[in-house]
């Protein structure tokens, strides 16, 4: 009997687990654009890349050694690859979203692009069980409790980033007073013309009308 509880959880644990596909991309640091394959972790859950793991560090295969090296965001300017139609390009940005305090300058993440522009709209990926420099927290925390957030994130030029709150009456409140430069922005917000699920036009009518 311990040992069938012993095989069941391990055969748990590892359906639950990553896996890592070797993708054609680039590599882009201050001074050149580096091409190679990229691993790129995959959550076998729901086929999708493992950002919460990307935004911390970056596998890829080093052709002059014939190795694989890790690259972290404060090696790099960001990576692009393509998974399943999509480009997919992460930015490495001062990460005050989560390292908010005296060293966040010290603290970065690599951040997922959904719109350039003055102002930007990234995504940001959090699982609750996470921590960089050990991965999760327990491997049970992980398979059974885990939690991944992921929300929208604004940033006008190089201010520090906004994480947009989700919640419908705080959002209007706190995009007013972040949009205070642009009245005929904070009128559409006002109106509720534009709402928490206008993160798109949001940006382009920002970025067309409030420079």
């Amino acid at each position: 009997m311990r040992k069938f509880l012993l095989l069941f959880f391990v055969v748990v644990v590892l359906s639950q687990d990553v896996v890592a596909k070797k993708i054609e991309g680039k590599i882009f640091f201050e001074d050149d654009t580096f091409k190679t394959f990229l691993f790129i972790p995959i959550d076998l859950d729901n086929g999708k890349p493992d950002y919460v793991k990307l935004q911390n560090e970056l596998k890829y295969y080093d052709e002059t050694t014939a190795t694989s090296v890790y690259v972290y965001p404060e090696d790099a300017i960001g990576f692009q690859f393509t998974y399943k139609e999509e480009e997919i390009t992460m930015l490495s940005k001062v990460n005050t979203l989560i390292y908010d305090s005296a060293f966040n300058e010290l603290m970065k993440s690599f951040i997922k692009i959904e719109k350039l522009g003055n102002l930007s709209l990234y995504k940001y990926f959090y699982d609750l069980n996470y921590n960089r420099n050990g991965g999760s927290l327990s491997v049970i925390a992980k398979n059974w409790g885990s939690l991944i957030l992921n929300f929208y994130v604004f940033q006008i030029g190089n201010e520090k980033m906004k994480a947009i709150d989700s919640n419908y009456f705080t959002f209007r409140v706190e995009m007013m007073e972040y949009f205070k430069s642009c009245p005929g922005l904070r009128a559409k917000i006002d109106s509720r013309e534009f709402s928490v699920h206008s993160m798109f036009p949001i940006v382009e009518y920002y970025n067309e009308y409030c420079k």
